[in-house]
């Protein structure tokens, strides 16, 4: 990791102002003042890489901001200021926002996040659904699950919900498997029909009051009141 992240720095060329065309200079002026509205100043360094354009953001205090949470900040900032980087011009030119090499430690997360839930899986058997990720890092993921055997992976759902789901080649998941039968030696479920209320099964379910309710008395036993048989 150590050596990508200093080859990855001495193939950048950082751009000077007087070096930016202005579309860049637009993108970068955009990153400082959204930033500044959400209550932090930053400084934005413009490099040339291999597949693009890098800006890195800076800054002294509050970093937290400008990653939000797991990178949504980032990644919509960047997106935004991708869309003016490419304003009238008729080459695409691909924007790469990063700060405190948020990307390199983030995509070094997720491939072992990626690792885990592979042998988790190949251990279980089952499918395992992971949290929603934006393209970029379902990619890697997938990059990830590809280079391991005995386990695969796809998306499903709509973005922004969209999310990677690692499974075995030909396996079913534990939705399924309960849909399908039984589970282990646990019988159906079967709703109650008329015939099962019979008499015999009302008198088990009677209190023992009403029992002792009915029970015969001994005035029951004679065919006469309860004074006896009165002769005329």
């Amino acid at each position: 990791a150590k050596e990508d992240k200093k080859s990855t720095c001495a193939e950048a060329k950082e751009l000077s102002d007087e070096e930016l065309p202005d579309n860049l200079k637009a993108a970068k002026k955009y990153i400082i003042d959204i930033y500044e509205k959400l209550g932090v100043n930053v400084n934005v360094a413009v490099s040339k890489i291999e597949n693009g354009i890098l800006m890195n953001v800076t800054s002294e205090s509050r970093s937290g901001i400008i990653i939000g949470r797991r990178g949504e900040t980032l990644d919509s900032i960047q997106y935004l200021s991708s869309i003016i980087a490419n304003r009238g011009i008729s080459t695409y030119i691909r924007v790469k926002l990063d700060t405190e090499d948020y990307r390199r430690r983030r995509k070094e997360t997720l491939e072992t996040l990626a690792k885990n839930i592979a042998y988790k899986v190949k251990r279980t058997r089952r499918s395992v659904s992971l949290e929603p990720m934006n393209p970029y890092e379902r990619r890697i993921i997938h990059s990830k699950i590809a280079e391991i055997d005995g386990v695969v992976s796809h998306s499903v759902g709509e973005d922004p919900y969209r999310k990677v789901v690692v499974a075995v080649p030909g396996g079913q998941n534990r939705r399924n498997r309960r849909n399908n039968g039984n589970d282990g030696n646990r019988k159906p479920y079967r709703e109650k029909r008329p015939e099962d209320f019979k008499p015999s099964n009302l008198d088990n379910m009677k209190t023992s009051f009403e029992k002792d309710y009915k029970k015969p008395r001994p005035e029951d036993e004679f065919n006469t009141g309860l004074y006896g048989k009165i002769e005329l």
